[in-house]
């Protein structure tokens, strides 16, 4: 576990296993979905100009 982690768990008085392990879980995949969708849509949206600009 990371530092940062482990002072957030001795902060809390959490188990740090918990923290760990709710660290390592894979995101929601619907949330991931939703987002890749907007993420596409905003980019379908945009003038070719901006998403060829460099």
């Amino acid at each position: 576990m990371s530092g940062g982690l482990q002072t957030f768990a001795d902060f809390f008085r959490i188990d740090g296993d918990l923290v760990q392990a709710a660290a390592e879980a894979p995101a929601n995949a619907q949330d991931q979905r939703s987002s890749s969708m907007r993420l596409r849509a905003v980019i379908a949206a945009m003038p070719e100009s901006q998403k060829t600009a460099s």
